[in-house]
């Protein structure tokens, strides 16, 4: 459905929100939906370790986790 929406509307891009572990659905739901939406944005607020330093250099450019300094269990 949501494919077909941006089809419609190539302007259009999908923007993935969540905090915490809903932070970490969100970012691997980004990758997952990268291949078929090219304009997909993921904006992680303190998101659960989910990924190696590789894949996250790799993704940097439509995942952006926001982490305060201390926070557990981001780390």
């Amino acid at each position: 459905m949501v494919l077909e929406q941006l089809e419609k509307l190539p302007e259009w891009q999908v923007v993935i929100t969540g905090h915490s572990l809903g932070a970490g659905v969100a970012a691997l739901l980004a990758l997952q939906w990268r291949s078929e939406m090219p304009a997909v944005q993921c904006y992680a607020f303190a998101p659960p370790c989910t990924m190696s330093i590789e894949l996250a250099r790799a993704t940097a450019s439509f995942i952006t986790s926001v982490i305060l300094k201390d926070d557990f269990v981001c780390r």
